[in-house]
C-alpha cells in the first residue's frame, strides 16, 4: 500500500527523490548527509556544523535536525546509497505507521480487516499526503513512531509492564529526534490521558437559581452585545487583512478592539447566568493512579538527560531563535469549515472542487482529513459504546482538532478573534517555536482513524450477515475513491557539472555571490540577500562550508554574528543594487577579511549578481578556476 500511494517512486528508488527540491525538503537530505560527514571527518561533531554561517557555525540540537533518521541513513547509506535510504526510511515509516495504528485498534478487539482500514487511512492520510505534495521532507513524512507511543502508551496504563513504559519512552524519543511539533504533541498525550481516564477534575456548568443577575442587567447586556456585534459585523464589512503579528501593538489592538470587545462581554454574560461546578477526585492522584504516567517520562527523562540538559542550557543561554514576540501567537488560524471538506487537494477529482470553493477558500490546501471518516465518527458520536478509551479518543479527537484550529476561530474566510487554547499554548517557551495550530493534525488524524474503525465496527454488527462481510472493503474503496491523488512528484538531484568539479578541490570555505541567509523565526522576512541555487542540496554534493546558510530554527546568536559582520552586510547591500563599499573595494581590506575567514573559493553567478558587485570583484585578490555557463568558480590568491 505504501508502494503504490508512492507511485512512480518505486521505479525510480535509486535515482529521485519524493517531493521537489525546496529550501523545506533540502534541509531533511542536507541532515543526513551531514551525519554521516561529521562522522568520517576528523574533529567534527554530529550536533555542530561549520558548513553553514561560516565562519561563526551553528548549534543543530535546536533546529530541524531529523536526528533518528540520520542515525538510520548513516547505517543504511553505506550499502543502498543516497536516494535510496531516504526512500526506504520513507515507505518503511508510511507501512509502519499503519502497522501502529493496526495495533492500536487490534488491542481494543477489533477485528483485523478492519484494523487494517484504520491503519491505511492514517498511514496513507491526507495528512501524510498534504505534506508529501507541499514539498515537505522526512522531517514530516517519517511519523511512525506517534501511534507506536500511542499503542506502548496505552498498554502501559491499562497493564502496567515495564517492557511497554520502556517502549513508550523509546518511541517517544524516537518521535522527539524526527519532529519536533510531533513530539510535542505526545507530550500533551499524557496529561490528556490522565485527566480523561483518571478524571481528577470535572467540571460541570450550573445554571444560577438563585442570586443570579437582575433583570435590568441582564438587558443591559443583551443590548451591549447587540451593539458590539453590530460593531463586529462593520468591521467583517469594511474588510480583513491576512494576521502576520507585524504592525505596532496599538494598530493590533485597535484592529481587533470590536472583536475583543463583543467577545468578553459575551463571557460576563454567560458568567452571570452560570456557575462551574467543580469535583475533586483525590483518588486520581493516588500513587497507584500516576504511576504509569509517571514511569513513562522517567524512562523518557533517564534515555534523553543529556539532550535534555543540552536543549534547557541552550534555550536559557539565548542560543535558540525562538520569535521575538511572542504575544502575537502563532500564524494565522485555520478555517473551521474546511474540517469538514472532503479531501481535494491534489485528489483525481478535486480540482474543479478546489476551482469551486476557492471564492470562501482562497488557500485551496487546506488540513482537510477526510469526509467520509469524519461524518462516519460523528455518526458514532450518538451510539459509542461505554467504553473509556472510545470516550479517551474522542476527547484527543476534539482537544487536537481545536488545537489545529489555531490562535483564534476562524469560519468561512472570516476571523472572529475568539482567543482558542494554542494562543496560550504557543506563549509557554517549549511551544513558542511552533508556527501555528495546523501541525497537531496528524494527532487529529491519529484518533479519527481509530474511532473510524469503531465506527465501522458498530456499522457492521448492525447490518445484515450477507452485508457485514462487505462493510471492511466498502469502507476502504470509499477512502479510497476520496483520498485518491494523483502520482506524487519525484526529482533528481542535479546540480551543473562544475559543483562536481568543486568537491575535488582542496578544502576551504565558499562564498557565494549573490550570497543570502535564512533566520526563521528571528526575522518576519526570514531571508536575508538572494539565493542563485539549493545551497544545502549543493553542499552534499561539493562538501565545501559557505557563508550564509539555510537551517530552519538557528540560534539568535548566529543571526547576532551575521548581522555583525561588516563584509557580509556589505555584500548584501552591493548586491541588492547599492553602491559597494570602500570595504568591498579596498584590495588590503578585502584580503585580510578573506584570510581571516579562511574563504578559500568565491562562486560568481554571473547573471544576478550585479555589474557594480562584479567591477568590485576586480579588486579582489583572485584567481579564475573554473567556469560553466553563468557560473564562475574564483580561488583566492593572497600571493
Amino acid at each position: 500500500l505504501a508502494i503504490a500511494t508512492t507511485y512512480p517512486l518505486a521505479r525510480r528508488f535509486s535515482t529521485h527523490f519524493p517531493g521537489a527540491q525546496t529550501p523545506e525538503f533540502s534541509i531533511n537530505t542536507w541532515n543526513m548527509w551531514h551525519f554521516r560527514y561529521a562522522l568520517s571527518a576528523p574533529g567534527s561533531n554530529p550536533l555542530w556544523t561549520d558548513h553553514q554561517y561560516w565562519p561563526y557555525g551553528a548549534n543543530l540540537v535546536l533546529t530541524h535536525y531529523t536526528l533518528f533518521n540520520d542515525v538510520a541513513g548513516a547505517f543504511l547509506g553505506r550499502f543502498l546509497g543516497f536516494e535510496a535510504t531516504y526512500n526506504l526510511l520513507f515507505l518503511l515509516s508510511i507501512a509502519l505507521s499503519g502497522y501502529g495504528v493496526y495495533l492500536i485498534s487490534r488491542d481494543h478487539d477489533v477485528e483485523h480487516l478492519i484494523a487494517f482500514v484504520s491503519g491505511a487511512l492514517f498511514a496513507c492520510s491526507p495528512v501524510l499526503m498534504a505534506h508529501v505534495f507541499g514539498l515537505r521532507g522526512a522531517e514530516y513524512t517519517n511519523f511512525f513512531a506517534v501511534p507506536f507511543f500511542v499503542w506502548a502508551l496505552s498498554r502501559t496504563i491499562r497493564e502496567r509492564r515495564t517492557v511497554d513504559a520502556v517502549l513508550a519512552a523509546l518511541f517517544l524519543t524516537i518521535t522527539w529526534c524526527t519532529n519536533y511539533y510531533y513530539f510535542l504533541s505526545c507530550l500533551l498525550l499524557i496529561p490528556l490521558f490522565f485527566f480523561s481516564l483518571r478524571k481528577p477534575l470535572t467540571v460541570r456548568m450550573v445554571r444560577r437559581a438563585e442570586n443570579g443577575p437582575s433583570r435590568l442587567l441582564r438587558r443591559t447586556l443583551e443590548a451591549t452585545l447587540v451593539l458590539l456585534a453590530g460593531w463586529v459585523i462593520s468591521s467583517v464589512l469594511a474588510g480583513q487583512i491576512a494576521f502576520h503579528g507585524t504592525g505596532s501593538f496599538r494598530s493590533l489592538i485597535a484592529y481587533v478592539a470590536p472583536y475583543l470587545a463583543f467577545w468578553a462581554a459575551a463571557a460576563l454574560y454567560l458568567a452571570l447566568l452560570f456557575r462551574p461546578s467543580l469535583r475533586w477526585n483525590a483518588d486520581a492522584f493516588r500513587l497507584g493512579s500516576i504511576a504509569p504516567y509517571a514511569v513513562v517520562l522517567t524512562f523518557w527523562g533517564t534515555l534523553n538527560l543529556p539532550m535534555i540538559l543540552s536543549t534547557l542550557y541552550f534555550m536559557n543561554s539565548g542560543d535558540y531563535g525562538a520569535p521575538p514576540d511572542r504575544w502575537r501567537g502563532g500564524g494565522n488560524p485555520v478555517d473551521l469549515a474546511s474540517l469538514f471538506l472532503p479531501q481535494y487537494s491534489k485528489t483525481i477529482w478535486g480540482e474543479r472542487l478546489a476551482s469551486a470553493l476557492h471564492c470562501v477558500f482562497p488557500a485551496p490546501a487546506s488540513p482537510a482529513l477526510g469526509l467520509i471518516p469524519l461524518l462516519c465518527v460523528l455518526w458514532l458520536w450518538r451510539r459509542r459504546p461505554d467504553d473509556e478509551r472510545v470516550d479517551c479518543w474522542y476527547g484527543g479527537l476534539f482537544f487536537f482538532l481545536i488545537l489545529m484550529l489555531g490562535p483564534w476561530l476562524k469560519i468561512l474566510g472570516v476571523n472572529t478573534y475568539l482567543p482558542l487554547p494554542f494562543y496560550f499554548l504557543h506563549l509557554l517557551p517549549v511551544f513558542s517555536n511552533m508556527p501555528n495550530g495546523i501541525y497537531f493534525n496528524l494527532m487529529a488524524s491519529l484518533f479519527l482513524s481509530l474511532l473510524f474503525g469503531i465506527s465501522l465496527r458498530t456499522i457492521k454488527s448492525g447490518a445484515s450477515r450477507r452485508l457485514a462481510a462487505w462493510i471492511p472493503a466498502i469502507a476502504f474503496c470509499a477512502v479510497a475513491i476520496e483520498s485518491a491523488h494523483v502520482a506524487i512528484p519525484t526529482f533528481k538531484m542535479d546540480f551543473p557539472p562544475l559543483i562536481h568539479r568543486l568537491r575535488d578541490r582542496p578544502d576551504g570555505a565558499v562564498l557565494m555571490l549573490p550570497a543570502s541567509g535564512y533566520f526563521h523565526m528571528i526575522r518576519y522576512t526570514d531571508h536575508v540577500g538572494t539565493s542563485f541555487m539549493d545551497n544545502l542540496s549543493a553542499q552534499i554534493v561539493h562538501h565545501k562550508p559557505y557563508v550564509g546558510g539555510n537551517m530552519g530554527r538557528v540560534a539568535r546568536r548566529v543571526f547576532d554574528h551575521m548581522s555583525a559582520d561588516p563584509f557580509f552586510q556589505d555584500i548584501l547591500s552591493a548586491q541588492s543594487g547599492s553602491t559597494p563599499s570602500f570595504r568591498l573595494k579596498d584590495r588590503r581590506l578585502i584580503g585580510r577579511y578573506l584570510k581571516d575567514t579562511r574563504i578559500r573559493y568565491v562562486l560568481v553567478e554571473t547573471r544576478e549578481t550585479p555589474p557594480a558587485l562584479k567591477r568590485a570583484l576586480q579588486d579582489w585578490p583572485l584567481r579564475l578556476e573554473d567556469r560553466e555557463g553563468n557560473l564562475e568558480l574564483y580561488a583566492v590568491n593572497l600571493r
